[in-house]
């Protein structure tokens, strides 16, 4: 069974893709070196926490603790 469709014929934004784009942009020239960071430091934990549940993982097959 589908959910009935929803009629978005009367639904209108006060702004438009292209107002957004503009936004995004705007916001990433103000805050994208922090923004960077921000994203650098927690792809580096999820790449240190790979590494170590893959050495976890290696000496618990080795048999050695």
């Amino acid at each position: 069974m589908f959910p009935a469709a929803v009629d978005f014929s009367g639904v209108t934004l006060p702004f438009s893709v292209g107002d957004g784009l503009t936004a995004a942009t705007g916001f990433m020239s103000i805050f994208g070196d922090w923004t960077l960071l921000g994203i650098g430091v927690v792809l580096a934990m999820i790449i240190i926490g790979i590494i170590f549940w893959v050495v976890k993982k290696g000496k618990s097959a080795a048999g050695t603790k």
